[in-house]
């Protein structure tokens, strides 16, 4: 949805075991050649990590995230994002995340770590 973000909300695609959205980078994120700005292809790598282990959308704290980014994407360009559940440890949930470009080629990857804060009573 636009001005919402960066407008990914992965959804399941329980036959891969993953989450996946696709996302176009708004004019808004141009570095000044036609290019994303990193600090938002690193943020696109952020979203579908949370939807891949979040249960029913709950609340969840990013803990630890760490991106490489391979390419950058073109504005405008017509991109995939993915994330999937590497473990679950207790209240710890990691998570990896891809982002390809509309030629399908690997633009960045991450790791995230998610932690489910402690119940209060």
């Amino acid at each position: 949805m636009r001005g919402d973000g960066l407008g990914i909300f992965a959804g399941p695609m329980p036959e891969l075991g993953i989450v996946a959205a696709p996302w176009e980078p708004d004019v808004s994120l141009d570095r000044g050649d036609g290019k994303v700005r990193p600090e938002f292809v690193a943020a696109a790598l952020d979203c579908p990590g949370y939807y891949a282990v979040a249960l029913d959308d709950q609340m969840l704290l990013l803990a630890e995230f760490t991106a490489h980014l391979d390419r950058l994407v073109h504005v405008g360009e017509l991109c995939t994002v993915i994330g999937w559940r590497l473990a679950t440890n207790g209240r710890k949930h990691e998570a990896g995340t891809a982002l390809f470009n509309g030629r399908g080629e690997l633009c960045g990857r991450a790791r995230a770590l998610w932690i489910e804060p402690r119940a209060t009573t």
